[in-house]
């Protein structure tokens, strides 16, 4: 099994799509289809711009622009194009806006609910399709359906952004 393995390589179309320890592959896929092969359901492709101008420590916070959205990423990386992922359990959902200190507060409407092996996932469109895990008695306790008025959030320390 893979918890065995000291190190995995990826295979996509007869190469070697990524070589790493389970650690380094699993915690930053290097293309979209390494990512979706490991189960990675939030991987956007898009450009890492300037320092947010809303953060103290303008260095590391900077915003990463997809399709129109804007999401602050916590990285050293400099300005450039690339992916970002988001753990579908690092985001949170709540049918009202949240105060928290979270960088990422988006409204969205949600298209889908569906089991999962560890969890109920719920597809939300905030612009960008995103999924989020959650359990199935949030579901019930929320009352979520298909057509829901939601809000997400998660941290920019969440978001992995993998340069090009």
């Amino acid at each position: 099994t893979i918890s065995l393995a000291n190190k995995i390589a990826i295979m996509e179309y007869g190469s070697i799509a990524q070589v790493g320890t389970p650690q380094e592959v699993f915690q930053r896929p290097k293309s979209e289809f390494v990512a979706l092969f490991i189960g990675v359901k939030n991987f956007f492709y898009g450009k890492l711009d300037s320092p947010d101008r809303e953060t103290t420590d303008s260095s590391k916070t900077k915003s990463f622009i997809t399709d129109n959205l804007s999401i602050s990423v916590h990285t050293d990386h400099m300005p450039g194009f690339g992916n970002v992922s988001i753990g579908s359990d690092e985001i949170i959902i709540a049918n009202k806006k949240p105060s928290s200190s979270a960088r990422n507060i988006f409204k969205g409407t949600v298209k889908d609910i569906s089991n999962a092996r560890s969890g109920t996932e719920v597809l939300v469109d905030i612009g960008r399709e995103i999924t989020v895990l959650i359990t199935p008695e949030s579901v019930v306790s929320m009352d979520l359906t298909c057509g829901s008025h939601v809000w997400i959030e998660f941290k920019a320390t969440a978001v992995k952004f993998f340069p090009n």
